[in-house]
């Protein structure tokens, strides 16, 4: 079973606008060879956007992802240590703390955000 990192916009995408997704990305997305995964610090992110009135959440959207069984990265020890070692080729601390959680558990992203191509992680 392959693992994959969805970005905070990937899984805004796969709800909204599934259009903006590449073909390459609903293949790997809809896989069943493949487990999802968003990590906590994307959900706290759209969370704090959506406490500012920056975006809507719909009410069941926790369920939402638990139905398109994608599953949730919580944050680790380890994912903290990659952190201090990382160059700061961007200052997002949310997706820098999603390339950290990717390089220590050895997970591609999936992103449209060509900043984490600057990272040792690997991008689909």
């Amino acid at each position: 079973m392959n693992k994959i990192l969805i970005d905070s916009h990937i899984l805004l995408w796969i709800f909204e606008n599934p259009e903006k997704l590449k073909p390459s990305d609903i293949q790997i997305l809809k896989s069943s060879e493949t487990n999802v995964f968003i990590s906590i610090a994307s959900l706290w992110e759209l969370y704090i956007r959506a406490s500012q009135g920056k975006l809507e959440l719909p009410n069941n959207f926790f369920e939402e992802i638990e139905q398109n069984l994608i599953s949730i990265l919580s944050i680790r020890k380890k994912h903290l240590t990659t952190l201090l070692d990382l160059p700061h080729f961007h200052k997002d601390p949310f997706d820098r703390l999603i390339i950290s959680q990717a390089i220590a558990d050895n997970i591609p992203i999936i992103t449209h955000n060509q900043i984490f191509s600057e990272y040792p992680v690997h991008l689909l």
